[in-house]
């Protein structure tokens, strides 16, 4: 590869999706009515129940904002890869420097389905997640970048208490300067704001919206940053330098030994033993197993990660879509272990609970000398137990030889 060629792309690419992020309409901008406007719709006064209790909302045919959620739901379905419906109170409205502001303060992922001729809008996660969207610039200076991880860091629990949504405006306004002597906070919503004509600080609003995003990673224009600092020598030591082509990929061949040195608690063939071997080796950054559906690739992995737990590692397991998780888990849990594995596949309390409940069976004071020992233990069992089994396996040998030899030489 071209030497400074990922440091350029890198560089590149990241301030690219940095002027798209402060610039996305979804987000941060009062987009002007379009063709596309059916992708933003404001909730009608009244309760807010999403956020604040977790509640379904039900949209009857007559209601306004009836025929705009029903357009949402194509559209989404038409780019589920791409699009997501989302939720966001309250809201920030303002103009600053020419641009008109209308951006959610939380927001989460919501369904919405249809019920005979109602709407039901449904979370989907019970997590909230700040928008700092319109906080932000090309020009962010290192303390305000500071200021916005303080509020990421405080960003309240769901379902969403008044008393926390104050307690966090309160630092909004203190870290960001906005104001929100005009809105009262407490879970009310208001009718359909005005867009800004003119010059107008941001201000909070008690608004609600549901609207249709695209999907984004809020940390990859960072990360794509790193990487242009770093540079590719530093890159290509690590796993991502075999993707952007720091190391050539290096083929294995179809011919190889089988091995009892795997430690595989579900059943496997000698090509799935394999992918834990060439896990084992050091050398080996990025393993590719590829196969067509129904050939056990899930099981696989729920082997391998077995094999390196019982070598001592630490594994994370992520997927694109949460099924292919969920059938990992459910091997996983087949075995029983009260510590393993320790899977989030949803936002919504119970599955963080139990998460907690994992992770404080753990017994954190053992002491690292007696750790080790156990350890060494374990491994000197394995070993005769793999001794153990080579000899049986030669004996059987040996006698099934001699077995068919004297037959051989009766029938002569």
């Amino acid at each position: 590869m071209k030497p400074g060629l990922v440091e350029a792309l890198a560089t590149a690419y990241g301030a690219l999706v940095k002027r798209q992020r402060t610039a996305s309409s979804a987000f941060v901008r009062w987009s002007s009515a379009h063709k596309r406007a059916h992708e933003f719709a404001w909730m009608e006064p009244g309760r807010e129940e999403v956020m604040t209790s977790g509640r379904d909302i039900t949209v009857g045919l007559g209601s306004a904002i009836h025929d705009p959620l029903n357009k949402m739901i194509a559209t989404v379905q038409l780019n589920p890869y791409e699009r997501e419906l989302l939720y966001g109170y309250p809201y920030v409205i303002g103009q600053v420097d020419g641009v008109t502001y209308r951006a959610p303060l939380f927001t989460m992922p919501i369904s919405i389905t249809a019920d005979g001729g109602t709407l039901v809008i449904h979370p989907e996660e019970e997590l909230l997640r700040f928008n700092s969207l319109p906080f932000r610039s090309e020009f962010d200076t290192a303390a305000h970048e500071a200021a916005l991880g303080r509020l990421i860091s405080e960003t309240p629990e769901f379902p969403l208490r008044i008393e926390e949504l104050r307690r966090f405006v309160d630092s909004l306004n203190r870290e960001m300067r906005t104001v929100s002597t005009s809105a009262c906070l407490d879970g009310s919503l208001a009718s359909t704001p005005v867009q800004p004509l003119g010059a107008l600080q941001l201000a909070l609003a008690d608004n609600a919206a549901c609207f249709v995003a695209p999907k984004t990673s809020y940390f990859l224009a960072s990360d794509l940053v790193q990487i242009g600092k770093a540079g590719a020598e530093a890159v290509a030591a690590t796993a991502l330098g075999w993707l952007v082509g720091g190391h050539g990929a290096t083929p294995t061949s179809d011919v190889f030994a089988d091995s009892r040195r795997v430690c595989f608690p579900f059943v496997s063939n000698a090509s799935q033993r394999r992918v834990a071997l060439l896990a084992d080796d050091p050398n080996n950054q990025i393993v590719v197993v590829q196969g067509p559906p129904g050939t056990g690739k899930s099981l696989t992995i729920a082997n391998v990660a077995c094999h390196l737990v019982a070598s001592g590692k630490r594994v994370l397991i992520s997927t694109q879509k949460d099924k292919a998780m969920e059938v990992v888990d459910d091997a996983l849990r087949a075995l029983d272990l009260a510590q393993m594995p320790m899977t989030l596949l949803r936002q919504d309390r119970v599955s963080k609970q139990e998460l907690r409940d994992r992770l404080d069976s753990i017994q954190k004071t053992r002491p690292v000398a007696e750790t080790a020992a156990a350890k060494t233990h374990a491994e000197l069992a394995r070993q005769i137990l793999v001794q153990d089994a080579e000899s049986i396996e030669h004996s059987l040998g040996a006698a099934l030889s001699r077995r068919v030899w004297s037959s051989v030489r009766t029938r002569r």
